[in-house]
């Protein structure tokens, strides 16, 4: 297997949510605002009434998953997000965390 720089590593984040919508669009902006990037943002939203779903959309570098039936299985949330990701590392954050300028690229070292 070839070694890969570090700057060459991809990251997915996968966020479990559950009817916290503006923590969510916080978490959202922060990311959003890195000076570099992830690869991939994906929310999976485990509210019956799919709240979070209106926000997500409103990010077009996030994927939206309802988690039908998640309520209190944020375990099972994160591993659904898990199956989705194709990063070579998957960051999971909490839907009420921001992350500071720099995260990304720290992560990626």
């Amino acid at each position: 297997m070839p070694v890969m720089n570090n700057n060459e590593l991809t990251i997915s984040v996968v966020i479990a949510t559950l009817g916290r919508v503006e923590p969510l669009k916080a978490c959202l902006e922060h990311l959003a605002a890195q000076q570099e990037p992830v690869e991939e943002v994906i929310v999976v939203d485990a509210d019956p009434d799919r709240s979070a779903e209106s926000t997500v959309r409103a990010f077009s570098f996030v994927q939206y998953i309802h988690f039908e039936n998640g309520v209190g299985k944020m375990t099972g949330s994160r591993n659904l997000g898990l199956r989705e990701a194709s990063g070579d590392i998957v960051a999971y954050l909490d839907d009420d965390a921001n992350t500071v300028p720099g995260w990304s690229r720290r992560i990626r070292e």
